[in-house]
C-alpha cells in the first residue's frame, strides 16, 4: 500500500474560514507553470507527460513536468498563433 502525504499550505491567510467556505482550504500545487497571459486554457497530452496551454491571446505553451516529484515545470514549447 502507498502511503499518501497531505500537503496543506500553512502560509494561507484565509484557513481560518475552511470551516465556512471550502474554497479557501488553500492547499500547494503539485506542479507549477507560469505564463503572463491572463486568460488561458490548459490540456494534458495523452501520455500524461506534457501539460499545453493556448491563451486568447494567440499563445501556445508546451512544458513538461516531473509526476513524481512535482515542482516548476520544464518549457518545451512556445509560440504565437496570432501575429500582431
Amino acid at each position: 500500500m502507498v502511503e499518501q502525504k497531505e500537503f496543506k499550505n500553512p502560509k494561507s491567510k484565509f484557513s481560518f474560514m475552511k470551516s465556512v467556505l471550502p474554497y479557501f482550504n488553500s492547499e500547494w500545487s503539485f506542479a507549477q507553470f507560469r505564463v503572463s497571459d491572463n486568460r488561458t486554457k490548459t490540456a494534458f497530452t495523452s501520455d500524461g507527460s506534457n501539460i499545453i496551454i493556448i491563451s486568447y491571446d494567440g499563445n501556445y505553451y508546451m512544458a513538461s513536468f516531473d509526476d513524481i516529484n512535482g515542482g516548476e515545470c520544464t518549457k518545451q514549447l512556445q509560440t504565437k498563433f496570432i501575429q500582431e
